[in-house]
């Protein structure tokens, strides 16, 4: 409590309301950035404190602030699977195309969480589905990657496409393959245009990968 009666920061972290609004008095507290460049609208979406995120865009919070990695209120939302945070974001007009330093957007990080709903909001606000990071990853390999396979299933329903492939050739396949997600691996197999073929820059297709990292399962099911 003694840190939320000093920072507005820390009272958006903690969801403390009463703290919270003693600091908005001040009218430029609502968009203050911390030494990493966070505000106090990307704590509460960060930790899920819905109220707080609500409290704040009522108050004028800049919704698209991003702090010194790119990172957007909605990006730290959908990274930690928070829906109803996402939700107050997308109400107040968060942006879905908002690209990171690394080039990801909200959708990349939702991929990365177990929420379905978070990647079903942005999707119906217009994130695109097969847009890619710097370094070529779609939130198709990101889904597969982290093994979110009720995510993979709903990406691939939205036109993803499972052959689009990294800088170094990956695509999601190779990763599900990698990393024995069997699932995803079933997932990807049921949908017609996934190309088994597909190689890296070494030459290893999916099967190859599979085999190296000896995901005796993922073997049989390809």
């Amino acid at each position: 409590d003694d840190m939320c009666a000093r920072s507005v920061h820390a009272s958006a972290r903690y969801g403390n309301l009463a703290n919270l609004e003693d600091h908005l008095a001040v009218p430029t507290a609502v968009n203050e950035k911390d030494s990493a460049g966070f505000t106090p609208l990307h704590f509460a979406a960060c930790y899920g404190h819905t109220a707080a995120v609500q409290l704040l865009l009522n108050k004028h919070a800049q919704v698209d602030a991003a702090n010194d990695h790119g990172w957007t209120p909605l990006h730290v939302a959908a990274r930690n699977g928070h829906e109803q945070g996402v939700s107050a974001l997308l109400g107040a007009k968060a942006s879905v195309h908002v690209e990171d330093k690394h080039k990801m957007t909200a959708l990349h990080n939702a991929s990365c969480s177990e929420s379905k709903e978070c990647v079903t909001n942005l999707l119906q606000e217009g994130a695109k589905v097969n847009q890619q990071d710097q370094d070529g990853w779609t939130p198709l390999h990101f889904a597969a990657r982290f093994n979110n396979v009720d995510i993979v299933v709903l990406l691939l329903s939205k036109n993803a496409d499972p052959n689009t492939q990294d800088r170094d050739g990956w695509t999601a396949m190779h990763n599900s393959a990698r990393n024995g997600r069997n699932r995803c691996v079933e997932q990807l197999l049921l949908h017609n245009s996934t190309d088994l073929s597909k190689k890296t820059r070494y030459g290893e297709t999916p099967l190859h990968i599979a085999c190296r990292k000896g995901k005796a399962k993922v073997v049989e099911k390809m």
